[in-house]
């Protein structure tokens, strides 16, 4: 799994963004990074790869695409 991951600095909160269009995330991600929230970022594409990233390292906030498959 190699999901993007945008880090702020000390990362004071952990955040997951999930959309099926790829590019959407990552810029959804990037535009959150540049404003050094102090907020580490990671972007995944579908629902089992969130679930993945999550059981990995629980996240404190989620924002998903309201229609995917």
């Amino acid at each position: 799994m190699n999901a993007p991951h945008f880090s702020t600095g000390q990362a004071a909160m952990r955040l997951l963004i999930v959309d099926d269009h790829p590019n959407t995330a990552k810029t959804l991600a990037r535009a959150l990074a540049m404003l050094d929230l102090g907020i580490e970022i990671q972007t995944a594409d579908c629902g089992e790869q969130a679930l993945e990233l999550i059981n990995l390292k629980p996240v404190d906030l989620l924002i998903t695409d309201m229609v995917m498959p």
